[in-house]
């Protein structure tokens, strides 16, 4: 009897830390001992009653689903790690080729391009030229004028002319 005085003494009269300490320890017993037994007394208590076969193959069933659903679940957050992976991989491409599109863009200022001169034709070749393109003018002509209609209304037809004024022909 005098220990039970003792720790009564200890619990709930003292403030020293030794009693501080064992009211911490009573605290961790007490909540081990219900997270222990709770759960068995919680099945214990559920499996005295009987539920209905339609209700056990409908709780079967929701289980089956449930698992199917969380198998579905780790696959897709499967993929959806290898979509941030692949993500992040174009991400990081696109920045290396933002770099080097800049540093393309700094040795096109540094390098200055050599102005191209002005070379004219020798009198052969220019020729040439002048023959080629009159016989691409006749053949142009022998086309059928369906053709030649579509041709004379495109972009081409106004270079083609500059051309062959440029050479002189016609």
């Amino acid at each position: 009897m005098e220990t039970l005085i003792q720790l009564k003494n200890i619990l709930f009269q003292s403030n020293d830390w030794l009693s501080w300490s064992v009211r911490i320890l009573a605290l961790f017993f007490i909540g081990f001992v219900v997270y222990i037994c709770l759960p068995e007394y919680l099945k214990w208590k559920f499996k005295k009653k009987k539920i209905s076969p339609e209700l056990e193959e409908k709780e079967n069933a929701i289980l089956e689903k449930l698992k199917e659903i969380n198998e579905e679940e780790n696959v897709l957050h499967g993929k959806k790690k290898l979509l941030r992976r692949q993500i992040d991989d174009i991400i990081r491409q696109g920045v290396a080729l933002r770099r080097m599109e800049e540093g393309i863009k700094i040795e096109r200022q540094e390098v200055k391009k050599p102005q191209k001169e002005k070379t004219k034709t020798p009198a052969g070749k220019e020729q040439d030229i002048q023959q080629f393109l009159k016989m691409i003018d006749n053949w142009l002509g022998k086309l059928p004028e369906k053709a030649v209609d579509e041709f004379s209304k495109s972009r081409d037809f106004k270079l083609y002319k500059r051309v062959l004024e440029k050479y002189g022909i016609k």
